[in-house]
Formats: structure tokens, C-alpha cells, sequence
């Protein structure tokens, strides 16, 4: 994705390109080993393609789910309901 893509999809997620860039999760994705990663997407996303690409890059154990839907507040309410009862049923006690 380039800074012109993402800043027509949402305008307020980056102040300026050189953010943009310093903040690239392609480049920059090899920092997050060790950290535990889940990514959810819609496969009517209009970034779908960019999520799948980015899956390519992450480190081994990352979790990209891409299942019916949209990145809208209806996929947005249900991936955290799966999401609760995942963490929930995984805390330690």
C-alpha cells in the first residue's frame, strides 16, 4: 500500500508520507517477532489484497483471518465478541 492509497481510505491515519513510511508495516514487520499478532479482515475489504500481502511478510505465528464481510462496525462487533471469548478462554488464572 502507498501513502497516497492509504490516505484516500481513511485521510486521518497518517499526518504525512514520511509518518507513513516510518511506520510501514511491510518494512518494519520482521520487528514484531515474539509478539503475538492477529489480524482480521473482510474479504470485501477494499485493502483485502494489502492484508493478504502483509500475511506474507509477518513473522512465523501470526494470525491473519480473512472470513466474510466488511471493515465496518458489524465485523468490527464481531470479531471482538470472538475475540473476548478467545482471550477469555486463554487468560491465565
Amino acid at each position: 500500500m502507498t501513502y497516497p492509497e492509504a490516505h484516500n481510505a481513511n485521510p486521518g491515519a497518517f499526518g504525512s508520507e514520511a509518518e507513513f513510511t516510518a511506520n510501514d508495516l511491510f518494512t518494519h514487520a520482521l520487528l514484531l517477532t515474539g509478539i503475538p499478532v492477529h489480524i482480521e479482515s473482510g474479504i470485501d475489504d477494499p485493502f483485502r489484497s494489502d492484508v493478504q500481502a502483509l500475511a506474507e511478510v509477518l513473522p512465523q505465528g501470526a494470525v491473519v483471518v480473512i472470513r466474510k464481510g466488511c471493515h465496518d462496525g458489524n465485523f468490527m462487533r464481531l470479531c471482538a465478541r470472538r475475540n473476548r471469548r478467545r482471550w477469555s478462554s486463554s487468560a491465565p488464572t
